[in-house]
């Protein structure tokens, strides 16, 4: 299985038998997104996890060649059009797309839409979306924050018996809602124990993202760092070698 980190929270999986794009915004500047496509080896599948704009693109319903296009049900909610296209299937949190190559199941979020994981063979990736602990001190009162939390814990109780010990966690390390942005991936990685982590949703502040590592290696997590768009991530032939 190849990782490779396209922009904001869209990275691109190649395994033997399936490529997946998820939450596509912007290709890299050397088009790694466009010549999957076109390359044509292999089934695609593109996955979305919620309406935000750095999450979902609406220019992916009109890609040709792609096997499944795996949205958010929040995304039909607010494009009606869409409703009963052909070659879309739509998830509410607790549902299941799955067929001979891949499954993905719908967990929570703390946002719109969902987070979801994805099982391929014999990986299993976990996206979060828009799903962290947003707590933001410069806009929100002590009491909204509070509640932000409680939410966060909720929702982490409930994704635990099916993402826990995944493979790789794409996940949320979001510098610009300032410095709590270290509590909910030091926290979901206590309590999921990912092999590995993967950064995302940075707006490119690569180096503050970065600092999180230290933390997050002391969990007993693998952190890899992220400096560039088209940046290979992970690039190995077995779950076994990540174990």
């Amino acid at each position: 299985m190849k990782i490779t980190y396209v922009h904001h929270s869209c990275f691109l999986i190649e395994c033997d038998k399936a490529t997946i794009v998820t939450d596509y915004w912007e290709d890299t500047p050397d088009e790694i997104v466009r010549k999957a496509r076109e390359r044509g080896d292999k089934p695609l599948y593109v996955l979305s996890s919620h309406v935000h704009h750095d999450h979902f693109n609406p220019e992916i319903i009109f890609w040709d060649g792609v096997y499944m296009k795996i949205l958010s049900n929040d995304i039909r909610r607010k494009n009606k059009p869409l409703r009963g296209m052909e070659g879309i299937t739509w998830l509410h949190r607790g549902e299941e797309y799955e067929d001979e190559r891949v499954k993905i199941t719908a967990c929570g979020s703390t946002d719109v839409g969902v987070s979801y994981l994805i099982e391929i063979e014999g990986w299993k990736i976990y996206h979060a979306g828009d799903f962290n602990d947003w707590q933001r001190p410069d806009i929100q009162t002590e009491e909204q924050q509070k509640v932000m939390h409680g939410h966060f814990v909720a929702e982490l109780e409930k994704m635990k018996p099916i993402v826990k010990h995944c493979d790789v966690a794409l996940y949320p390390v979001d510098p610009h809602i300032g410095d709590g942005f270290r509590s909910g991936v030091e926290q979901f990685c206590r309590e999921i124990k990912p092999v590995t982590l993967i950064p995302m949703h940075s707006w490119e502040m690569f180096e503050e993202m970065n600092s999180e590592a230290d933390a997050i290696e002391k969990l007993g997590v693998g952190f890899i760092k992220i400096d560039r768009r088209g940046q290979v991530c992970i690039d190995c032939q077995h779950a076994d070698q990540m174990r």
